[in-house]
């Protein structure tokens, strides 16, 4: 588990908090901005982005955080993840409330709504500073190809990867500069030919998960002992 935890505030021996945020690392800029934003400054654990590559693990260190949560006497948990490919799907809340976004992904987070996502074009490939530069996420898994393939190779097995793609689309959350990461993505989209564009975002989402309310159309809400069924995730 500790090594699923790529950085932690949240040490169960040393909590006096009854919320904690568990939280993908990909969003960590927009999260920490938001708790900037809205004062807040609840225990986060952030963990690892490749643990989306296998959702049965993302799901296990989920509820080992959970469990050490609640045995540590945490009663509420905010969660900086989506549905997530039903990675949540599975999970016992035990003796904590838990309150996830309901969304399909964190792109999601960041357009703030699944409407508005819906009406987003199709074939974009969206990037905000954790996707870009996560492991296991845009360049740095674009850089793990061609290292472990070689550039010829690397570059024609990346290319089928992203064949559905049509543009690289930058989200400005307006939670840091975006100078360098606009420099990047431009480059990342010409590498792969692919369009680039820049899309005006927001982290309203996110700041709402840390104040509530937490209104049943843009959050689920799991009370104490239950077990979350693939059923109450479903996004019409």
């Amino acid at each position: 588990m500790k090594d699923s935890i790529v950085f932690s505030t949240f040490h169960p021996e040393e909590n006096t908090s009854n919320t904690i945020i568990l939280s993908c690392h990909t969003v960590r800029k927009e999260l920490e901005h938001a708790m900037q934003a809205v004062g807040t400054n609840f225990p986060v654990a952030y963990l690892e982005s490749k643990l989306h590559d296998t959702p049965e693990q993302l799901r296990k260190v989920l509820q080992e955080q959970i469990d050490t949560a609640g045995k540590s006497g945490v009663r509420r948990i905010l969660l900086g993840y989506a549905t997530c490919g039903n990675s949540v799907a599975g999970l016992r809340t035990g003796s904590c409330e838990l309150i996830l976004p309901r969304t399909d992904d964190c792109v999601t987070f960041f357009l703030g709504s699944m409407d508005r996502r819906r009406k987003m074009p199709a074939g974009t490939f969206y990037v905000t500073h954790g996707w870009l530069y996560d492991e296991g996420h845009g360049q740095s898994y674009y850089q793990e190809i061609l290292e472990k393939y070689g550039e010829e190779t690397g570059q024609e097995i990346y290319e089928m990867m992203m064949e559905h793609y049509q543009d690289v689309g930058v989200l400005d959350t307006h939670c840091y500069e975006m100078e360098q990461l606009k420099k990047d993505a431009h480059a990342f989209a010409d590498c792969l030919g692919l369009g680039y564009t820049e899309i005006d975002a927001s982290n309203s989402y996110l700041e709402q998960l840390l104040t509530g309310p937490w209104e049943k159309e843009r959050f689920f809400i799991f009370g104490p002992d239950h077990c979350i069924t693939e059923e109450e995730l479903f996004l019409p």
